[in-house]
């Protein structure tokens, strides 16, 4: 799986005194580090590591020439307050209390973490046919230590999945009761909704509830079907969690479309374009 930089700077910040710096495109995705070599052949979505010492070798004294889409980590006494913006990289300094083959081996470990999560959303969606929609909850919710709640067309949760710290401080997921709103708040919900569910991507919701909700609208048969949402309730929402949720929302319409089609009678073909007809006049 590869991995956006603010992933990177979030996992090594836990462990490490980190300094960032990046180019504006926020769309680069990167593939496991390498560590640098003087005169090496840069690859596009590659992290290179490499001793502070060849900062200045790489970007002062030569100038060297580097692909778009890379990222240089950079461990040493750095004493820099900004960079040149001649340089079209994303660039992280770390102190010199690390080690380098230590952030290398660190980085590799954030990858079979990710790497391993997805491995098992993709496990569970090749399961079986009939596939366990709140498992695949569960896994979501322990990535983004949020709860996520799926709602039908008709705005009913379907599954709830809540996030709890267990005594050792590490969190589990579990399946949540189903919660009702009051009529005032479902009337609300309900008005926004019907504007928002024609949204095709990922968005924070506009409705005024306590918690911010980051949704995204389920069209696993070309009509609305429902909403899936990650509520921003055991913490705020980190940058990275957009990256991940996304990731997640991809995988989890595709076993809500194996869940539909295993629990709910086949529709015609005249029912299925009624369906369509009715929710474009939304």
């Amino acid at each position: 799986m590869k991995l956006n930089f603010d992933i990177i700077v979030e996992n090594l910040s836990k462990s490490y005194h980190t300094k960032r710096f990046e180019s504006n495109d926020s769309r680069c995705l990167y593939k496991r580090p390498f560590l640098y070599e003087k005169n090496c052949v840069f690859e596009k979505e590659r992290i290179y590591i490499a001793p502070i010492e060849s900062y200045k070798y790489l970007f002062i004294t030569e100038e060297v020439v580097y692909p778009k889409g890379i990222t240089f980590v950079f461990i040493g006494d750095y004493q820099f307050d900004g960079i040149p913006s001649s340089i079209d990289a994303r660039i992280l300094f770390i102190d010199n209390t690390a080690n380098l083959i230590s952030v290398f081996h660190d980085i590799h470990k954030i990858f079979d973490k990710y790497d391993a999560w997805e491995n098992s959303l993709r496990d569970e969606l090749e399961n079986s046919n009939d596939i366990d929609i709140e498992k695949m909850l569960n896994i979501g919710t322990e990535m983004l230590e949020n709860p996520i709640c799926v709602t039908n067309q008709n705005l009913q949760v379907l599954f709830d999945s809540y996030y709890y710290l267990q005594e050792d401080k590490k969190g589990q997921a579990a399946a949540g009761e189903t919660r009702h709103l009051s009529i005032d708040d479902s009337i609300r919900v309900k008005e926004v909704c019907k504007k928002e569910q024609k949204i095709k991507t990922p968005y924070i919701s506009s409705i005024h509830m306590e918690n911010r909700a980051y949704c995204f609208n389920l069209y696993p048969l070309g009509y609305f079907a429902g909403c899936i949402a990650v509520v921003e309730l055991n913490r705020t929402f980190r940058d990275s969690d957009f990256f991940l949720a996304n990731h997640f929302f991809v995988y989890f319409q595709k076993a809500f479309l194996k869940h539909l089609r295993y629990y709910q009678p086949k529709e015609s073909i005249f029912e299925l374009a009624l369906r369509k007809a009715l929710n474009k006049e939304l």
